[in-house]
């Protein structure tokens, strides 16, 4: 399920999720999807990781390590 902004269900709030996953979560990327089970969909925000698509395995907790680079833009991560 993709988030979106300003929505009434918090739990599908772009804004709400990242700051729920923000102790998990490397700061150059931001919550776009739940992946099932806590795991996230993000998008990079920042730098070298603007526009590329990650996967946050909510379970491990060791930042960078627990991203997982999924496609190099959000059009790949689509097709």
């Amino acid at each position: 399920m993709f988030y979106g902004f300003g929505v009434d269900d918090k739990d599908f709030d772009v804004k709400s999720m990242t700051v729920a996953y923000e102790e998990q979560m490397p700061d150059w990327i931001i919550p776009i999807a739940d992946a099932d089970g806590g795991d996230q969909i993000c998008l990079g925000v920042k730098e070298e990781a603007t526009g590329k698509v990650y996967f946050l395995d909510h379970e491990m907790t060791d930042g960078v390590k627990d991203t997982f680079l999924v496609a190099n833009s959000f059009s790949d991560f689509m097709v």
